[in-house]
């Protein structure tokens, strides 16, 4: 770009809040197959201009739609121990990282038009419609009934990675970046437990969850900020990294 055309980029980028890339190719400053070509290059990637209608079933199977859905990704091709995905997000490295000791295979991600991955995504395994009300009906509560005081670490550890709660915890985390609030609240008091976001200054309570779940709840976002799921006297500071629809969040 020359100067001007960067300017007249950024520009149109401040007003539309779309990504800088994005705006080129709106502006026909550059197509979006040159685009994505050089994606590819500077990551040392395969790019795939077209990528095919249909899969095979056996190739697909390789990935369960949790995954696919979480990391942006659809399993184009194998060969011995690798497995060829395209991503909707080439630029997030968690995608190999977690994948490969996942799936078991060496992943090698391949380039093409994000929009095409979705689609093929959609194609094959579908929207998660789940909703946090029908993730809370598939919580047992009697599971987190009983004394605080008597649960191990190992006890409470064991809550905080039940299926259930996981999915959960990611729902909430999901919704709240979908709706771009800047604070999430997890709120145990004696004899009720409250979920809040902060959306433009204002809070909203979500159908709060039975109180009994409060310990095995914020034990899981503790083991995903990596602190001390032991300690409940003192505040704790973390952070948590992860993948929501193929693109990484932090």
């Amino acid at each position: 770009m020359t100067a001007e055309q960067l300017e007249a980029a950024g520009e149109e980028q401040q007003a539309t809040g779309k990504a800088l890339a994005d705006v080129g190719v709106d502006l026909g400053l550059i197509t979006r197959e040159r685009l994505l070509g050089l994606v590819a290059a500077h990551l040392d990637c395969e790019y795939l201009e077209q990528p095919p209608p249909s899969l095979p079933g056996d190739i697909i199977r390789l990935v369960a739609p949790e995954q696919a859905r979480t990391y942006g990704v659809i399993p184009l091709r194998t060969a011995g121990r690798r497995l060829d995905l395209l991503a909707v997000d080439p630029f997030n490295s968690q995608i190999v990282d977690d994948l490969s000791f996942a799936l078991g295979h060496d992943i090698r991600i391949v380039v093409a038009d994000p929009s095409r991955v979705e689609a093929l995504i959609r194609q094959y395994f579908g929207e998660d419609e789940s909703s946090l009300d029908e993730l809370l009906g598939e919580i047992q509560v009697e599971d987190f009934t009983g004394p605080e005081a008597d649960l191990s670490i190992a006890d409470i550890a064991a809550m905080a990675g039940q299926t259930p709660i996981v999915r959960f915890v990611n729902l909430v985390l999901a919704q709240a970046i979908r709706d771009q609030a800047s604070d999430i609240h997890f709120e145990p008091f004696e004899h009720e437990f409250k979920i809040r976001y902060r959306i433009d200054g204002a809070l909203y309570e979500l159908a709060p969850p039975s109180r009994q779940l409060a310990l095995p709840l914020t034990s899981r976002v503790k083991v995903l900020a990596g602190l001390n799921i032991a300690e409940r006297r003192v505040p704790q500071d973390g952070r948590i990294k992860f993948t929501l629809a193929g693109r990484a969040v932090d």
